[in-house]
């Protein structure tokens, strides 16, 4: 049965965050595609500290208990882990955007 307030949800902020670290792990993965960074377990570090600044950002968006982890995917892609807590209802996904090439 669907709640009603569930269309009621203000987390554009939200969101749009997420769609900023989503399009972050597309530009590291196109440089795994490239071999500008020679495998997704070298693109890492840089993933982790992407991670690090849109946890901030959902953090100021409203978002609690913010949790952004990458990861090395199935194909040789870097993978994004995240969860949230946005208007007492917890979030938890994980997504791999590649690029499309």
């Amino acid at each position: 049965m669907i709640q009603p307030d569930l269309f009621d949800r203000d987390d554009g902020a939200v969101t749009k965050v997420l769609a900023k670290a989503c399009y972050a792990f597309v530009c590291v993965n196109y440089r795994v595609l490239t071999g500008d960074i020679i495998s997704p377990k070298a693109g890492l570090p840089l993933a982790k500290s992407i991670c690090k600044d849109y946890e901030k950002e959902l953090k100021a968006a409203g978002a609690t208990e913010v949790d952004l982890s990458p990861y090395v995917a199935a194909g040789g892609w870097v993978g994004l882990m995240y969860s949230y807590r946005f208007n007492n209802r917890f979030q938890s996904f994980s997504v791999v955007p590649r690029p499309m090439e």
